[in-house]
């Protein structure tokens, strides 16, 4: 009973005299300013004796844990109450007030009410430091424990007790501060001699920017302002509290909110100029600076390993921990990756009108290069531009030229971007399977090939800047080897050299085809590749050609010569053959046409009532087995006319015996010059316009069908012909008191009708009619193939009527095994095509994948 009293004694004296607890204590020091906090308790011999006597009967953590209540007690009762009181209009004052108000209401707030409860909090420690102290000789107490239990108690009321709008009151107070921290860096002069410091090299750059250029010598001698000490002790204070999780995250949201929206700010819809070389410069001018200022004050606080030495521009040894240099380098890391992901997301959603300026957006295509190396997006690239190549350009209302020009400019751009060609190879798919369902595509892709005008229509048709004509002047690789695999012969160097820049292809490669296969593909091979083909192209330029020629009145085919022998370099000599005839023959009609005119007297001009001589015709001749078929047409021309070209056949038949001449009547040009009351003009015309106009030199005034019949053509023909003389103010159409008449008269004078004057038209002035409604005198492609199709119709619908249903590939393989005259040559993909023009005229029909007779 002695002892227990005692006890009881020395507990009464412990708590009565030494503490009165922790919140009197405080209260104590506040009234009593000039003692140092944290030095009252546990001084007097009392309670020293007191304590020691409790520790001697093993109650030393008794008293420790009694302490520690206690001033947990204070903390939830009062200091943690008072803390969150200083926020509680923050939501009001975020409703009520605008962005600088709120900025200066928290800037004022939020450091009180940290250095407040920091205060508090350092005082408690001063207590449990002087109790572990007085109980140093109890073996049982751990001071660096003790301490640590009382931060974790701190930390978890704290984050217990938050409200839900603290870290968006964290986030908007680091928003602001670094906002500021940017402004306070104005642009000056860099006076730096130094040839390594980065602002004289960047500072265009940095002006971009708005930001002062970064001289590092001038940045380590720059005092740190109060805004820097004020975020740093802030931040310290956070990490003291518990705070350093929220603290983080709340100054890096505000750092990589303020970095994407300088990368849009100066980024979007420009591709002029390179940005990441400034926005990299900027980083270390403003967020990494700001970063230096906050990390030093948490150096000593995390519990990361340091790396090794590594230099870094912003940290130097005098000032710096090395777990601070490897936090900058770690930050520094952080900023670029999230730079390469927001400016290449932000080119990836822009891609399209990118590839639309080429070759103008050329620095913005090497920067998606760089993000694309370091984020690795493909992918993503891939299925964005694929999107908007369906929802912008592969449309209906889209000219097949302008679908063209983007598809060059995507080889080049994408080139640039990818030289493995991998990115091309999955984006250029949709656009060549919906080039493959146009009907103009390979006379829209050969008109690119050989205009060096480069434009079509009024339409410019290079990708790129240039013209495809330059591309294949320029081109070495020819269509017959794009896809070969065979590598040249390399000796010693060359040979190790290629072997270490080897690379395995990305794994979106395609299997079927090889790297080196896929990196000489040029813009040439991968247009002619759309169909596979090149004697479709060849085909078709002959067709072309032909048109060309036909419309020359002056032999000139320098133009067509030099890009014949470039289409020779690229798709063979055999192929173009039949072409290096047709220009011959233009050559040889030019020769002979001059032996012909030199056996009879010059007449340069034609009156009226003069007969017409051999020196006012030009004649093309041609070998007809090497032309493409020309269109059939009847047409009656003049008796004077038909006289003209029978005394010219009759020469050529004197020079080139025995060949004899079988003339195209409907081919050809005629020069007319006509002559009315009131002025006179000429033209340039086809002989049927010719032929028709002549008709009315003898009455001035035909009806349609009359017409029709003296001109041999039908009366569809003759209105569709006809509307070139009506629009030149020649003629003018009236209708009859039947239904349907219609009466064409000669507009002698302007006043009579004529819907323009007639002012002696050039002949590039007033086009051929064959320009105008589409005609061409040779037949086109398609058609030709319709006709060489039709002859297998016969074949296929014997085929179905006796095995009632046949798959596709069945009906190519049967036709190639009994078709011979003609023998069957053609490809899968076009025999699909003709079996949807017979299903188109109800004679098949298609289901289930395979082909019946239409019932």
């Amino acid at each position: 009973m002695a002892q227990l009293r005692e006890i009881a004694q020395a507990w009464k004296i412990y708590c009565a005299s030494a503490l009165d607890s922790p919140i009197q204590q405080q209260q104590q020091q506040q009234q009593r300013p000039g003692r140092r906090k944290g030095s009252a308790g546990f001084k007097g011999q009392d309670v020293s004796r007191s304590l020691r006597f409790l520790c001697e009967r093993g109650l030393g953590e008794v008293v420790m844990q009694h302490f520690m209540d206690e001033l947990e007690r204070s903390l939830k009762e009062n200091y943690i109450p008072e803390f969150w009181s200083h926020f509680t209009d923050f939501l009001s004052v975020k409703e009520n007030s605008d962005t600088k108000q709120l900025n200066e209401w928290i800037h004022f707030s939020l450091p009180v009410a940290l250095e407040k409860l920091c205060s508090k909090k350092v005082s408690q420690e001063d207590g449990l430091n002087a109790l572990i102290k007085a109980l140093e000789t109890n073996a049982s107490v751990n001071g660096s424990q003790i301490l640590t239990s009382h931060q974790t108690t701190v930390t978890a009321l704290l984050l217990t007790t938050s409200p839900s709008y603290f870290s968006d009151l964290l986030k908007l107070y680091f928003t602001a501060r670094l906002e500021e921290f940017s402004g306070s860096f104005r642009k000056r002069p860099c006076n730096s001699d130094d040839e390594d410091c980065e602002a004289s090299t960047d500072v265009e750059d940095m002006d971009v920017l708005g930001v002062e250029s970064p001289c590092k010598g001038e940045a380590e001698a720059t005092e740190v302002s109060e805004d820097s000490v004020s975020v740093r002790n802030v931040v310290k204070r956070l990490r003291d509290l518990g705070f350093a999780a929220l603290c983080e995250e709340a100054y890096a949201s505000a750092i990589l909110s303020l970095l994407k929206k300088k990368i849009y700010s100066i980024a979007d819809k420009r591709y002029e100029k390179p940005v990441l070389g400034p926005i990299r410069h900027w980083i270390e001018a403003v967020p990494m600076r700001f970063l230096s200022a906050i990390l030093e004050s948490s150096a000593g606080s995390s519990s990361l390993s340091p790396l090794p030495a590594t230099p870094s521009p912003l940290a130097s040894s005098s000032t710096l921990s090395d777990l601070s240099k490897e936090r900058i380098i770690r930050w520094r890391l952080r900023l670029q990756f999230f730079t390469y992901e927001t400016l290449g997301d932000l080119r990836i959603s822009e891609l399209f009108d990118v590839i639309v300026d080429y070759p103008d957006s050329l620095p913005a295509i090497e920067d998606l290069r760089q993000c694309l190396a370091n984020t690795g997006e493909h992918s993503k690239l891939v299925k964005s531009f694929r999107l908007a190549l369906k929802q912008r350009l592969l449309t209906a209302g889209a000219a097949t030229t302008d679908i063209l020009t983007q598809y060059v400019s995507t080889i080049k751009a994408l080139r640039t971007m990818d030289p493995t060609g991998v990115i091309l190879e999955a984006v250029g798919e949709p656009i060549r399977e919906y080039l493959r369902g146009r009907k103009d595509t390979i006379r829209c892709i050969v008109t690119m090939l050989t205009d060096d005008t480069a434009t079509t229509s009024g339409t410019t048709v290079a990708g790129g800047g240039e013209g495809l004509l330059e591309e294949l002047s320029r081109g070495t690789t020819t269509v017959e080897n794009a896809d070969s695999d065979e590598e040249g012969e390399l000796d010693g160097e060359e040979a190790w050299a290629a072997a270490q820049r080897w690379e395995p292809d990305p794994v979106e490669a395609d299997l079927s085809r090889t790297s080196k296969s896929r990196r000489s593909m040029d813009i040439i091979s991968m247009l002619v590749g759309i169909y596979g083909s090149k004697e479709l192209f060849v085909n078709e330029y002959r067709v072309m050609l032909a048109e060309k020629l036909l419309n020359k009145s002056d032999y000139d085919t320098d133009r067509e010569i030099r890009t014949l022998e470039l289409l020779k370099l690229r798709f063979g000599e055999n192929n173009m053959h039949s072409c290096e005839i047709m220009l011959k023959d233009l050559a040889d009609s030019k020769r002979i046409n001059s032996n012909i005119k030199a056996k009879g007297k010059p007449q340069e001009t034609f009156q009226k009532g003069e007969e017409l001589t051999l020196h006012n015709v030009d004649a093309t001749v041609i070998s007809s087995l090497f032309w493409p078929p020309f269109q059939t047409e009847t047409l009656q021309v003049p008796d004077f006319v038909d006289k003209l070209l029978d005394d010219y056949a009759q020469q050529y038949h004197t020079v080139k015996a025995p060949r004899k001449l079988q003339w195209k009547k409907h081919l050809g040009t005629v020069k007319l010059e006509l002559q009315f009351e009131d002025r006179s003009a000429q033209f340039v015309v086809s002989p049927m316009q010719a032929s028709i106009i002549l008709k009315f030199e003898s009455c001035s005034r035909w009806s349609a069908s009359e017409l029709a019949a003296a001109s041999g053509i039908p009366v569809t023909t003759l209105r569709r012909r006809i509307v070139l003389w009506i629009n030149q103010g020649v003629l003018v159409e009236s209708h009859g008191d039947k239904d349907g008449e219609v009466f064409y008269q000669v507009v002698e004078t302007i006043g009579d009708g004529g819907q323009r004057g007639a002012s002696a038209p050039t002949e590039a002035a007033v086009p051929l009619l064959e320009e105008e409604d589409g005609q061409s005198a040779v037949t086109p492609m398609e058609d030709q193939w319709q006709q060489e199709m039709n002859v297998y119709e016969s074949y296929i619908v014997g085929m179905l009527t006796n095995l009632e249903s046949l798959p596709l590939d069945r009906i190519h393989n049967m036709l190639k095994m009994f078709v011979s005259d003609p023998p069957y040559d053609k490809t899968l993909q076009q025999l699909q095509g003709f079996l949807g023009s017979l299903i188109a005229d109800e004679k098949l029909e298609f289901r289930e994948g395979v082909y019946r007779r239409k019932q």
